[in-house]
């Protein structure tokens, strides 16, 4: 691909991101389904399975995020 777009090589991490962000944000998920591999519906299959086995309660997301805060600030 470096080849098809050199320029986009050429710009900063920020741009970069801009650009990647531009264009997740132009594809229409209702009009077109993400094609998923048998690879990833296996992994997933055998995470539902894993869970269904010994299910584990979860935790509540502020309690994760203030964990996080904690940890990271």
């Amino acid at each position: 691909m470096e080849t098809e777009f050199p320029d986009v090589f050429e710009l900063n991490v920020t741009q970069k991101i801009e650009l990647i962000d531009a264009i997740w944000d132009s594809i229409d998920f209702s009009q077109q389904p993400v094609p998923v591999s048998d690879e990833t519906k296996a992994m997933l299959d055998k995470s539902i399975a894993d869970f269904e086995s010994a299910p584990q309660p979860g935790r509540p997301w502020r309690e994760v995020i203030e964990e996080l805060e904690q940890r990271y600030e």
